[in-house]
């Protein structure tokens, strides 16, 4: 005689949730570095913005990421060295995660470069930004920013992302 035991898909889930919800990253024990600082800035016009960007962003080379929707796709890009990568992404995706793909993708491939280097990340995504600064993010992209960041940390190499206002004619953040 066979009994058959019929469990239901919710006390499942609650026995074993799925793993982004308790993986916890014990070794990032403080949040990336993030610059705020061009939100304090007074309501003015590009061209004093543009100003400010540049003496922010004089010292060391600035890298770039976007993530867009346009014309019902999606869509995420970034510039490295003036060389601009723009992967498309599933039509369903939603900007949010384009974003959070861009600001992924750009310091991946920044593991490749030489360590020992100091860099500016500029996105306009206050919400991905808010997200990153979560350490205890259940977001696998975001547990993937962590991990990526904080490879480059163990090769000597400083990423910091920086707030930037979208769509201010700045040529080099319009990708």
């Amino acid at each position: 005689m066979t009994q058959t035991l019929t469990i239901s898909p919710k006390a499942v889930h609650r026995l074993f949730p799925p793993v982004s919800q308790y993986v916890h990253l014990p070794w990032i024990s403080r949040p990336p570095n993030v610059w705020f600082d061009l939100t304090q800035l007074p309501a003015t016009n590009n061209i004093i913005f543009h100003s400010h960007v540049k003496e922010l962003l004089s010292e060391y080379p600035d890298y770039i990421t976007d993530g867009f929707r346009s014309n019902n796709k999606t869509g995420y890009a970034y510039s490295i060295g003036g060389t601009i990568t723009a992967p498309r992404m599933r039509n369903k995706a939603s900007v949010f995660v384009a974003e959070l793909m861009a600001v992924f993708a750009c310091p991946s491939r920044l593991i490749q470069s030489p360590p020992d280097g100091k860099f500016f990340l500029l996105t306009d995504s206050l919400s991905s930004l808010f997200a990153i600064l979560n350490t205890s993010s259940t977001n696998q992209i975001v547990q993937r920013i962590h991990l990526t960041l904080h490879t480059l940390i163990s090769i000597n190499t400083k990423v910091t992302l920086i707030w930037i206002s979208g769509h201010i004619d700045l040529p080099e953040h319009d990708l």
